[in-house]
């Protein structure tokens, strides 16, 4: 049987609004859909190799310079609860390579190239985990901030809106309402350091909510103004699956481009073919 990973990508160009330069930054969500106990199966070292298969190429063909996957394992467990360090995978031996954050089954790369052309990040705080719930459910999510090159802020959510193991999926006004919670979250005003400079917010992974829920869950936190860099804005593929979906403020999308390329995971049979693509988008600050 062959299996794959549900994914989502996502391109970003920045304009700086105290420049005319352009910033380019390609953020890529993931939802792998890996179980706990496959972390601890004869067939782990094959599911660390693809997940370093997957990262090498969105660099490689994508340009990438964060990955997000999210569901890396069971809720509020992952790589390290399963005895895997994640130092040990090639692409992050080295400490002058690529950066890593492994938050429970949330894990966060960034860093893969130097290249001038390409606006590259660097992290500003360490990352957060966060405990949000609704009608009896909990859910985690993983704050991170970067600063571009050219001095874009973006505060990054990955949040993942599971159904717990053996129950029934929450409600769709309970994942409306733990969105909200979490858009709230993402967008709390952060102590200023008296500089000025423009503050991109993303939240990603799989809110397992469409493009017509999510917008409803907006419109009670949509500020009253006609300036759209204020207004958060929903972004889908054309297939519209829950996981192709980020929601997006302070910067403008110009496109969301799908991904036809699969991966897949050989003698991994409880891996779920949730069937999330894989998106590319453009956003101009």
């Amino acid at each position: 049987m062959r299996n794959h990973m549900p994914r989502s990508f996502c391109q970003f160009f920045f304009t700086m609004l105290s420049t005319s330069d352009k910033c380019v930054l390609r953020i890529g969500s993931y939802n792998v859909g890996i179980q706990q106990n496959m972390l601890v199966s004869k067939n782990v070292q094959s599911i660390c190799k693809q997940l370093e298969e997957i990262i090498a190429t969105c660099v490689k063909e994508w340009g990438i310079h964060i990955m997000n996957f999210c569901e890396v394992g069971g809720h509020m467990q992952g790589l390290y609860k399963a005895g895997i360090n994640i130092r040990d995978l090639t692409i992050f031996e080295s400490s002058d390579g690529p950066r890593v954050s492994v938050q429970h089954n949330y894990l966060t790369a960034w860093n893969f190239e130097a290249d001038a052309e390409q606006a590259y990040v660097q992290e500003t705080q360490a990352a957060v985990r966060h405990t949000l719930s609704a009608g009896g459910f909990e859910w985690e999510l993983v704050l991170h901030c970067f600063q571009t090159i050219s001095g874009v802020r973006v505060r990054q959510a990955n949040f993942h809106i599971r159904t717990p193991h053996g129950k029934k999926s929450p409600k769709r006004s309970h994942r409306q309402r733990v969105l909200c919670q979490a858009l709230n979250l993402l967008g709390r005003p952060q102590l200023s350091d008296g500089v000025s400079q423009p503050v991109v917010e993303i939240l990603l992974g799989d809110v397992n909510l469409d493009r017509d829920a999510v917008e409803e869950s907006l419109q009670g936190l949509q500020p009253f103004t006609d300036d759209a860099y204020k207004l958060w804005h929903v972004h889908t593929t054309l297939a519209a699956k829950s996981g192709d979906l980020v929601i997006v403020r302070g910067a403008h999308v110009l496109r969301v481009i799908p991904c036809i390329e699969e991966f897949s995971f050989a003698n991994c049979s409880s891996i779920s073919p949730v069937g999330d693509n894989f998106f590319c988008q453009d956003t101009t600050v």
